[in-house]
């Protein structure tokens, strides 16, 4: 825990290690917005989080922008994570991803035997490319 309030401190400038994991993280605790930071957009994507949400400490210091590279990601069964790339595909939120299965040979295996093919049938992930290069599919 005390990393992660390292990493809070240095991302957002803000020290929540006095105030239990349930106390609520409001606005008003906030440090001022031009304060030094690692990331100011990791800062600003917190803030909007907080402002909006009012979360826990707990929640707070669980947020991507704190424990990793802020990007976003999906945790469950195959049919969580497909919904969860449906549901930003069709919102125009990503126009591609990195997958990172979790992290064990299973999760590999999940990933293509079962996310892969549905992602194919959708025609969210190619199955075939133009060429056998990267300059060839490009065209160039």
């Amino acid at each position: 825990m005390e990393r992660r309030h390292a990493l809070l401190k240095s991302v957002l400038g803000l020290d929540l290690s006095s105030f239990a994991l349930e106390h609520r993280v409001t606005a008003d605790m906030l440090p001022d917005p031009n304060h030094p930071v690692r990331s100011r957009t990791h800062a600003e994507l917190l803030r909007w989080y907080i402002i909006n949400h009012q979360p826990t400490v707990e929640d707070v210091l669980a947020r991507p922008e704190v424990v990793g590279s802020a990007h976003w990601v999906s945790v469950g069964t195959v049919e969580d994570v497909l919904n969860d790339i449906i549901e930003r595909f069709e919102a125009g939120a990503i126009d591609g991803f990195i997958a990172l299965p979790g992290g064990s040979e299973e999760s590999m295996k999940i990933f293509f035997e079962k996310l892969m093919p549905q992602l194919v049938e959708r025609g969210l992930f190619r199955s075939e490319y133009a060429g056998s290069t990267l300059r060839a599919h490009l065209g160039i």
